[in-house]
């Protein structure tokens, strides 16, 4: 997968994600999402696209499986840290990252997997 198809399909995927998230932790008000959306959408793009980029790095290192797994679990990783504290914000932050980059990284893990059935065929 080019990496510039990468980075919008993660800065698409962690911005619906992050409207969900904040709807469901507003109980449904959108003019609270909308702020979450307008706050916290810089940030999240700029985590976004240093997590294309970490997959890319991974993608070019593919004969060292060790490498590859542990850059690809690298931000649903600490998403999940995230979400076990007791702060009500880092568990939003959380969930939008466990979301967001684990559909990324699912999704950059199937197209490399079959890129790579591909080309040994």
């Amino acid at each position: 997968m080019k990496i510039l198809h990468l980075n919008v399909l993660g800065i698409f995927l962690i911005l619906i994600s992050l409207f969900i998230s904040s709807m469901i932790y507003e109980n449904g008000d959108k003019n609270a999402a909308s702020m979450y959306l307008l706050i916290f959408s810089i940030p999240f793009i700029i985590l976004s696209i240093i997590n294309c980029s970490i997959l890319k790095i991974a993608e070019r290192n593919y004969s060292k499986k060790t490498l590859v797994i542990t850059l690809s679990f690298l931000f649903p990783l600490l998403s999940i840290i995230s979400i076990a504290t007791n702060d009500l914000s880092l568990k939003l932050v959380g969930t939008v990252g466990i979301i967001g980059f684990g559909l990324t990284n699912i999704i950059w893990a199937v197209s490399l997997n079959e890129l790579k059935n591909k080309t040994s065929n």
